[in-house]
């Protein structure tokens, strides 16, 4: 028996107190005969053979047993029945054609799943066509859990989590199925973009769209040199992201509800949703360790000097010599093991962590751009000009480069970039 005996007496006991009418205005017998074989069960009373009639001679005639009656009486010892008979009689007094009012039915829904919340349970409504049935349910059985919940950097992510569960638990599935949505376009356009890239996405898009994005940059593409079988299953991801935000349209609060969700749905899209989200934060953590033997490797590459004349005895290299640069030994093998995800995890490492303190730390800073200058964009050119610019160690380097920049890309250049270079000397 899986409902305890202080939770049943608690429930029973509110009733009792609160003087709160188990059969409304129904006929007692009928409501009971719902649940119980009042045939099978003995009389007290020597006119009668059953139970039966006992509650038609002392209920429906006379009316001198108690309302609360039934709590009491040792044929129905309600703290003895199974789970199932003592749930089906929870779920008749919430019936609506037994408890129309459906304020007074909340009422009567919160003050129960008060107690069984003690036991993990809950009385759950469910729609079977046009009528509004409850059931008891386990609210914590079988609940995925995130394991990599410490590896989400916002704060509105494990609201939403903590947010799905409850609202399953609180028989919500509309809005169970909104928080699912809004968690995983919070982690695809906010966290994890930013955590990959060093910013989040701006630009209005759909889910889909979000999930595009990430796949891409955690080299999730179903073309890459993978398992046939795997392939198969990331690629799977795919469809269940855009079932999710398709499904989200259709039956949650967000948007005029064509169907409404049951508990089975509701569960699916939870837990599709922390699934996906367990396994992309697992692939990031999996591609961050890639990108620590990376940066391991880069730092073991020959010295080359950026830009500064011909007076040095070491050659000085540019961005129109990058073809030459990556066929150089160590360098073309370095650049040969990198795939988009490192690039742009090794331009976010370099542009955010990496100290220019000496000439040397500055030519390490450009070579490295010009390596990886086929996934730079604008936004990378505006962040390293904010860290370069009034930096004495690598101003001129920062200068030249803008000019090479603008030779090849000038729609990468803001006006304040081209003033910048313009200006012949700030020393």
């Amino acid at each position: 028996m899986l409902i305890s005996e202080k939770t049943r007496r608690n429930i029973c006991d509110e009733l009792r107190i609160e003087n709160i009418a188990w059969h409304w205005r129904h006929d007692e017998i009928a409501f009971l005969k719902r649940i119980f074989n009042l045939g099978d069960l003995p009389s007290t009373d020597g006119r009668y053979d059953t139970m039966e009639g006992d509650i038609w001679q002392h209920r429906l005639i006379n009316s001198d047993w108690p309302d609360q009656w039934i709590f009491d009486d040792s044929r129905l010892d309600l703290m003895k029945w199974s789970d199932e008979t003592f749930s089906q009689l929870l779920a008749e007094m919430l019936h609506p054609l037994v408890r129309e009012n459906e304020a007074e039915r909340n009422g009567l829904l919160e003050l129960i799943n008060d107690y069984l919340k003690d036991d993990g349970f809950a009385m759950m409504p469910e729609n079977s066509g046009r009528k509004l049935r409850f059931k008891m349910v386990k609210t914590d059985e079988n609940r995925i859990e995130i394991e990599n919940s410490g590896k989400i950097s916002r704060p509105f992510i494990k609201e939403q989590l903590e947010k799905c569960d409850r609202k399953l638990a609180e028989w919500d599935y509309d809005w169970a199925i909104t928080n699912a949505r809004a968690l995983l376009e919070d982690v695809l356009a906010k966290d994890l973009h930013k955590q990959i890239t060093g910013k989040e996405i701006e630009s209005p898009g759909d889910l889909g769209d979000y999930y595009k994005k990430i796949k891409a940059l955690l080299n999730l593409s179903e073309g890459t040199k993978a398992n046939d079988a795997l392939k198969m299953v990331t690629s799977w991801i795919t469809s269940i992201v855009s079932g999710i935000a398709s499904v989200r349209n259709t039956m949650s609060d967000s948007h005029t509800r064509e169907t409404a969700p049951s508990r089975h749905h509701a569960k699916l899209v939870v837990n599709s949703t922390k699934t996906i989200v367990d396994f992309l934060y697992d692939v990031m953590e999996y591609q961050k360790a890639r990108l620590e033997r990376c940066i391991i490797k880069k730092s073991k590459l020959p010295y080359i000097r950026y830009w500064e004349g011909m007076q040095y005895k070491i050659a000085c290299r540019w961005l129109r010599d990058r073809d030459y640069i990556l066929s150089l030994p160590g360098y073309k093998d370095f650049f040969w093991t990198l795939d988009t995800f490192l690039k742009r995890m090794l331009v976010n490492e370099l542009i955010n962590n990496f100290e220019i303190n000496c000439y040397d730390d500055s030519d390490e800073f450009f070579i490295t751009l010009v390596v990886l200058y086929d996934v730079l964009n604008a936004d990378d050119l505006e962040r390293i000009f904010r860290k370069t610019k009034w930096d004495s160690q690598s101003d001129w380097s920062m200068r030249f480069f803008l000019e090479e920049v603008q030779a090849k890309n000038p729609e990468y250049l803001t006006r304040e970039m081209i003033e910048y270079i313009s200006v012949p000397d700030k020393f």
